[in-house]
């Protein structure tokens, strides 16, 4: 657990210099290494508790510009995906936090249902039963 906590911190170290440079250089780049860097620091928010209000504050803010990205350069499947993860971080945070739970949760369903319909749209059901788990863990 400590380890893997280390690891994660160097990781999000290293996304955080990366960044500048591929967002001046390749915007695509740009949007994986802010979605791996948010991947991270919601993952070391599970791990350290001390540091996870923050570090969550910080991965929503991150996952809000990859949806936007996505949305407008990558609809379907990806946008999808995109989804799935930001309601990650607000069911961490119902966890972590149950002074925000409510909203938390709601937060996250509204982003699965969104997922959801996307993967309907285009025939995946294999993802439509995954993201039907999803919302069927987020309980209330």
């Amino acid at each position: 657990r400590t380890q893997r906590a280390e690891l994660l911190s160097e990781a999000v170290k290293s996304y955080e210099a990366a960044l500048p440079v591929l967002s001046s250089q390749d915007a695509i780049k740009a949007k994986e290494c802010k979605e791996a860097l948010a991947g991270a620091l919601t993952e070391l928010a599970e791990l350290r508790p001390r540091s996870a209000k923050a570090n969550l504050r910080q991965a929503k803010a991150l996952f809000q510009e990859v949806i936007e990205f996505a949305r407008r350069n990558t609809p379907g499947m990806r946008y999808a995906g995109a989804l799935e993860n930001f309601a990650e971080v607000f069911a961490i945070t119902a966890k972590r936090h149950p002074e925000d739970a409510r909203a938390a949760r709601d937060e996250a369903r509204a982003l699965l249902r969104e997922a959801e319909s996307i993967y309907i749209e285009v025939d995946d059901a294999e993802r439509v039963r995954a993201v039907q788990s999803k919302l069927i863990g987020i309980a209330d």
